[in-house]
């Protein structure tokens, strides 16, 4: 059921947004999807060629987003809009809630404690503030 939620939400919830844009005359469509669609860890530098099969904890989210823009990028050809998929890793800002890399980091340094960055030579993550986000956007 969770699965099927996700996929209801991301796939066929993409498909419908494509649907609204081509029946009022949108052409251009910005997809926010995540980076959690390509392997881990991450290459550096990370192109959009990266590998995309995942799999870990999340791959059932995951899964749902690749899917997501796969599907879109079809129906996007067939509607004849233009798309981009942005792929988000680590989001922050005011509001949202204070859980992932980096607040984690923050609460260490402000403790005093070692940070410890295990793969750091074979991963990477772009923080991005939402307010950075919407003027990209």
């Amino acid at each position: 059921a969770f699965v099927k939620s996700l996929l209801e939400t991301n796939a066929v919830g993409g498909i419908n947004i494509l649907n609204f844009a081509a029946i009022n005359g949108i052409k251009k469509v910005i997809n926010c999807s995540t980076l959690a669609v390509v392997n881990k860890p991450w290459p550096i530098p990370l192109t959009s060629n990266a590998a995309t099969s995942p799999a870990g904890r999340n791959v059932g989210y995951a899964v749902s987003k690749l899917a997501q823009e796969l599907l879109m990028n079809e129906v996007a050809d067939n509607l004849q809009i233009s798309l981009l998929h942005l792929r988000l890793s680590a989001l922050y800002g005011l509001n949202m809630p204070w859980t992932g890399v980096l607040p984690m980091l923050i609460q260490k340094a402000l403790k005093g404690e070692e940070i410890n960055l295990l793969n750091a030579e074979k991963t990477s993550f772009d923080f991005l503030h939402v307010s950075d986000l919407s003027l990209i956007i």
